[in-house]
């Protein structure tokens, strides 16, 4: 684990503080890291969160603000031959208790929290295409395509019911202040990019490249930033943000108007036409 951490340290920190300007990221606790069996009943890894809390007090120290998801598509193999994991009720139940344990041991410092990663693509990945984990649904494998993606997103929707509920009704007060919250142009808090560098893809393995670094593989797994990754930089740096974030405001405001316009008139026209009609 010290080791991990500082790898996280050196190539993490090196990347977004001097490459990107950044002042956020999103991490994700490992779910077989922090609970390996899948339940509380079965004890969590005391080793596992340290390693969490050190990689959480490292971002704090380089004023980096973690942005932590819940679920990343790893769920534990034991809940997995247990009940088939998402395809049954009982996953509600243990996916609060392990948030409740992230909550409990990392909330005194993470402000902001995402319950599920891309819902929609794990639901579609792994029971329509069988191609990322658990691998239901593809050609030739287990799996019913017509039933079970309904199943699973389902409750991966009550996953994030409850799991909000909880934070809501026992985290929600000691964790975050209104003078926290923003009064004035709310919509966009900010943005991630992925990937900060070429990564291994379910799908693509390592052929795909869209990261804002580029890695040598075949040269120690050295990173260069990309174009993209200096575009970033200066997009973080406040100016055009400030731009998209007028832009966006102007765009809403222009198609709120315009909405506005075409049902009211729709109605008056439809209004005096059935009273012409009588």
């Amino acid at each position: 684990m010290k080791r991990q951490c500082n790898i996280l340290k050196h190539v993490w920190l090196a990347i977004y503080v001097k490459a990107h300007d950044a002042n956020s990221h999103h991490p994700s606790p490992l779910r077989n890291i922090v609970l390996p069996s899948g339940k509380v009943s079965m004890g969590k890894s005391l080793e596992g969160i340290d390693f969490y809390n050190r990689l959480i007090d490292e971002l704090i120290a380089n004023d980096i603000e973690p942005f932590v998801t819940l679920f990343h598509w790893d769920l534990p193999n034991a809940l997995e031959e247990e009940y088939l994991g998402f395809l049954s009720p009982k996953i509600v139940d243990d996916f609060v208790n392990y948030a409740e344990i992230c909550f409990w041991e990392f909330g005194d410092r993470v402000k902001n929290w995402v319950t599920l990663n891309e819902p929609f693509r794990f639901t579609y990945f792994g029971y329509v295409k069988g191609i990322s984990a658990p691998g239901r649904g593809g050609e030739n494998q287990e799996g019913d395509t017509e039933t079970e993606p309904y199943i699973v997103a389902y409750n991966l929707l009550n996953c994030h019911a409850a799991a909000y509920t909880k934070y809501q009704e026992e985290f929600k007060e000691n964790l975050l202040l209104e003078s926290e919250h923003p009064r004035t142009d709310p919509w966009v808090m900010g943005y991630f990019a992925w990937s900060f560098t070429d990564s291994f893809e379910w799908c693509g393995g390592y052929t795909q490249r869209f990261g804002l670094n580029y890695v040598d593989y075949k040269n120690n797994l050295l990173r260069y930033p990309k174009k993209s990754a200096l575009w970033f930089k200066k997009f973080l740096s406040g100016d055009k943000l400030q731009e998209t974030r007028k832009r966006n405001i102007n765009g809403i405001v222009q198609a709120a108007g315009k909405l506005n316009d075409a049902p009211t008139n729709g109605i008056e026209s439809d209004k005096k036409r059935r009273k012409a009609q009588t």
